[in-house]
């Protein structure tokens, strides 16, 4: 690293601590939102799962049977998104 550019980075790097965040705060918000947008993009295909099951079109497997449990349907869901099942106290 040239000194105008360590000199630069040293600047921004003391401005940061200045303003009360540090690079490690930065981290922990990319990864919240992160976070966030898997969680959001999952919702979208539990819904469309779930709709697909209320519109009676939704199958176990490729050409498997028409699923008729809500059960199976929401454990579908879940699996197709990666999330995983909610645990019972």
């Amino acid at each position: 690293m040239s000194q105008s550019k360590l000199a630069q980075w040293e600047r921004q790097h003391n401005e940061k601590e200045a303003n009360g965040r540090n690079v490690q705060e930065v981290w922990q918000v990319k990864e919240s939102l992160q976070v966030l947008m898997k969680k959001a993009k999952g919702a979208k295909k539990v819904a469309k799962v779930m709709k697909e099951f209320k519109s009676g079109t939704l199958h176990s497997g490729k050409k498997g049977p028409v699923v008729k449990s809500k059960k199976q349907a929401i454990a579908i869901a879940l699996s197709e998104a990666g999330m995983s099942k909610k645990k019972k106290k």
